[in-house]
């Protein structure tokens, strides 16, 4: 499932565009909103896959066997559920980018990344005392006081940088199924719009 982040957004605007979207059933609403969203979706994935911070240092073994953070972001297509219509941006699951489970290593990296974070200081994380119940051994971190990692945001950057495209996407894709479905209905059925 990978960590969502999800965005809202309101349909608001016209008032005679969104009597003309209410009138229609449920399932034709849900179905135009679902292929909007899903079209803005394509405009905002590879905003955020380009955001993705590169590694500088040198890497170990280990963390050149894990794949790019950019090449596994997805989104997902559009889903409807209690009339509220959602599409987001997908972050992999710990196994696909080589991280171990929780508490051997406590940090997910790519929300770390988002949000910032401490990094560790001196004596055992906060997972030490279910370690020890398993019977292994607590991992010592660096002997040095904890410092704040500022954010690399890429998630809400990306969003942010196509926001305004994203939305006009998004009004179109509506406006257009719109007169799609209405051009459809008969001649005795007029468009509110």
């Amino acid at each position: 499932m990978g960590a969502p982040f999800r965005m809202t957004l309101s349909i608001a605007g016209d008032k005679e565009l969104l009597r003309a979207f209410e009138v229609l059933p449920r399932q034709l609403q849900n179905k135009i909103g679902r292929n909007a969203v899903n079209k803005a979706n394509a405009v905002i994935l590879p905003a955020v896959q380009s955001r993705v911070p590169e590694r500088k240092e040198p890497m170990t073994e280990e963390q050149r066997a894990r794949r790019h953070l950019a090449e596994l972001i997805d989104v997902e297509r559009a889903k409807t559920k209690r009339g509220v219509i959602k599409g987001r941006v997908v972050l992999p699951e710990r196994s696909a980018l080589g991280i171990k489970e929780w508490p051997i290593e406590p940090y997910y990296w790519p929300i770390a990344l988002e949000y910032g974070h401490a990094a560790p200081g001196s004596g055992t994380y906060a997972g030490a005392s279910l370690l020890r119940s398993q019977g292994r051994r607590p991992v010592r971190v660096r002997k040095t006081a904890p410092k704040h990692v500022p954010p690399h945001s890429f998630l809400r950057a990306g969003y942010d940088a196509v926001e305004t495209e994203a939305a006009s996407i998004v009004d179109r894709e509506i406006s257009d199924g719109l007169h799609k479905e209405w051009s459809k209905r008969t001649l005795t059925e007029t468009a509110p719009i």
